[in-house]
């Protein structure tokens, strides 16, 4: 077994793990590629020295008695599937962009391939990083070239709001509309800073200014125990009944998150500062019609769920009744929970809980049929 790397101008532009000897024609290009909502290539290769390549298929692509060391990659059961995998490791030290990474099929089976990528963070070692894909076929006598997404994970992203009912742009009858409002957020927030009266706002700014002060706000942790996909809800109760206008949610970068750099808010991480969210929605006079509140005591005091909203006996509160037009970018839309949540084919699958690790075509972590 032999590895190459290829060397221009003094940098590297590819790693190569060949399993017959440099000049083998049958391979594949793996090109890493960061989104750029999420992060810049300079800022990921910033903060990551190692690279772990893994080869998997869905038959197994070793036997267990196949498993040996060879310079910088291993053949071992990984993800203790009983079968082995190949784990190829890189240094980035110096590297100002992601590396293209060739895969020469040697003495591979020719079956569809599954690529997970992990990017480890400096002196930590942390997962800092992830992507992969899966269908990966070798074409016999060409190289092809495949790009794979790569980028840091949610654990190091800043928080975001995710959706907030009455969601952006909607209309709601001021004669079927109590409140609260609910800002959902994509992480687990501090809750001192979302409870400071700056951090989120109510304001109706036509046709007469005035600002709404939350009467309380109640905090949730969302589905503990699919960490890293933990979220938070918040519920601003309001301190007056609104009346028709236009209303104004905003909630400031002063909301950070719970890990040890308390990341600020930041709805759009690659613009200069931290960006907070603002939407906007309507109270209509009694001009529209939706459906009933929801009766339901075991969901708080008042008149029930609000409109957007039902009762979800098993949480004890209400829970919106579909995502919004659009959820904001790198989330995609979970149906069955009408939340917008974390599209896990940008991590290749790494950001899925145990108890769904399949990532679908959709974006959506599933549990293993």
């Amino acid at each position: 077994m032999t590895i190459c790397a290829t060397v221009r101008s003094m940098r590297v532009i590819a790693f190569s793990v060949l399993l017959a000897g440099c000049g083998a024609t049958t391979a594949i290009d793996l090109s890493l590629i960061a989104d750029t909502n999420i992060s810049d290539a300079e800022q990921l290769l910033a903060e990551v020295d190692v690279i772990d390549l893994v080869l998997d298929s869905d038959q197994g692509l070793y036997p267990l008695s196949a498993a040996a060391q060879y310079d910088n990659i291993t053949i071992s059961d990984v993800d203790n599937d009983g079968s082995a995998e190949l784990t190829a490791r890189f240094a980035t030290n110096g590297l100002d962009h992601l590396p293209l990474i060739r895969v020469e099929r040697g003495s591979l089976t020719d079956v569809p391939l599954a690529v997970s990528l992990r990017g480890l963070q400096k002196q930590t070692a942390a997962l800092y990083a992830a992507g992969g894909l899966r269908g990966a076929m070798f074409s016999a006598g060409r190289t092809e070239r495949l790009s794979v997404p790569f980028n840091v994970v949610p654990r190091f992203r800043p928080p975001q709001v995710s959706q907030v009912v009455p969601g952006h742009g909607s209309s709601v009858s001021e004669s079927e509309f109590s409140g609260p409002i609910f800002i959902f957020f994509t992480k687990l927030m501090d809750q001192r800073s979302l409870l400071e009266p700056s951090t989120i706002t109510l304001n109706r700014i036509s046709p007469t200014p005035q600002t709404i002060a939350a009467r309380q706000i109640l905090l949730f942790q969302d589905r503990p125990g699919d960490d890293p996909t933990i979220t938070m809800t918040v519920e601003f109760h309001l301190s007056a009944t609104l009346s028709g206008g236009t209303y104004e949610v905003k909630v400031s970068s002063a909301a950070v998150d719970t890990t040890a750099e308390h990341r600020p808010l930041d709805q759009a991480p690659m613009q200069p500062g931290n960006q907070g969210w603002r939407s906007t929605f309507v109270i209509a006079a009694g001009a529209l019609k939706g459906p009933d509140p929801v009766k339901a005591t075991q969901c708080g005091s008042g008149p029930g769920c609000p409109v957007g909203t039902r009762c979800e006996p098993k949480l004890g509160r209400c829970e919106p009744t579909a995502c919004p037009a659009s959820c904001p970018q790198t989330l995609v839309c979970d149906s069955a929970l009408n939340r917008c949540v974390q599209d896990c084919r940008l991590y290749g699958g790494a950001t899925c809980p145990a108890t769904a690790p399949l990532c679908s075509s959709a974006g959506l972590c599933r549990p293993q049929s």
